[in-house]
């Protein structure tokens, strides 16, 4: 039987999910304080002068949601992100502080997280990619 892995270029045509996803507006774009378990879907999370800052809890470059890729055997990426109310600036500021106070400093309840889920695709020459679209960051 063949692989069934696409390739490298395959894998690249494919359509952006996340773009897809913010064209059909299925979910509101920000969070709502007073419905706090209903899903939001911020178009701007992957902009790279957005205001939104991705983040890891490790010390090393890694994706960030390391512990949810453990639990889906490393077949989804998960990237950690932050808002704060003072924009991208802002959030910047808050995370250089927040890594001096060694996690110590309290996230002000302005602050809005977001854990982005993307599938990873093998490919045939043994890589696992994901669908990255030219206009974000990430």
């Amino acid at each position: 039987m063949e692989r069934l892995e696409l390739t490298e270029e395959e894998v690249r045509t494919l359509p952006d999910a996340f773009q897809l996803a913010g064209d059909k507006k299925l979910y509101p774009t920000s969070f709502d304080p007073l419905s706090p378990s209903e899903p939001f879907f911020p178009v701007e999370l992957l902009d790279k002068d957005g205001p939104w800052v991705a983040y890891s809890q490790e010390k090393h470059i890694s994706a960030g949601g390391t512990a949810h890729m453990s639990h889906v055997k490393q077949r989804s990426l998960f990237t950690l992100h932050l808002r704060t109310t003072d924009g991208r600036a802002g959030g910047e500021k808050f995370l250089r502080d927040w890594t001096e106070s060694e996690g110590k400093m309290l996230i002000p309840q302005t602050t809005t997280l977001a854990l982005l889920r993307r599938a990873l695709v093998p490919t045939q020459s043994g890589r696992l990619l994901f669908r990255r679209s030219s206009n974000h960051s990430n």
